[in-house]
């Protein structure tokens, strides 16, 4: 497990964060965290002040936002995450969901191929990247969304309300910042 650049970290505390973890999932998890780690020193992905917090902070919440609306991982069906540039949640919703197709969308380039690799890395085969802007998607062709740390809300939505079908939904994970 590599560590970050203090040399301590939680991401071995992940069973303890999420008890309903299999071991498939916090396997991948590490694995994802490693890559995070070595490419994190290149490309800002995540704050290097939430790196040694990473269990918690981005793999746990992404786990716990992707769980409150699991039920709408139908296999089968197509879900959209916007600004995916560090992989959550899109990345973590592909592993914990292997029959859903994730299409991870990232105008960064760096971004976009920091996830191809870690999306081949972990053998992920239900995820697609649109390596470009969401508006470049078409109109009305989105029937289940989700983001993280796309744009301020508001942007967001303006951005977003041509994508969705009648009926759509879209998921934001959003915090206190």
């Amino acid at each position: 497990m590599e560590n970050s650049e203090n040399g301590s970290n939680d991401i071995n505390l992940l069973s303890e964060y999420l008890p309903g973890l299999t071991e498939h999932e916090e396997s991948k998890f590490k694995e994802f965290y490693d890559i995070l780690c070595h490419f994190n020193k290149r490309i800002n992905l995540v704050s290097r002040s939430s790196l040694n917090s990473s269990g918690r902070k981005h793999f746990s919440d992404s786990y716990m936002g992707v769980k409150l609306f699991d039920e709408t991982f139908i296999p089968g069906s197509t879900v959209y995450d916007f600004g995916s540039g560090n992989g959550f949640p899109g990345v973590v919703a592909a592993i914990m969901h292997p029959g859903t197709k994730f299409i991870l969308v990232e105008r960064d380039k760096r971004k976009s191929e920091f996830m191809r690799f870690l999306c081949e890395e972990l053998g992920l085969g239900n995820v697609i990247l649109h390596m470009g802007s969401a508006s470049q998607l078409k109109e009305e062709s989105v029937k289940l969304g989700m983001s993280r740390a796309m744009a301020p809300l508001p942007k967001m939505l303006l951005e977003m309300r041509p994508l969705f079908e009648n009926g759509g939904k879209l998921f934001l994970f959003k915090g206190d910042h």
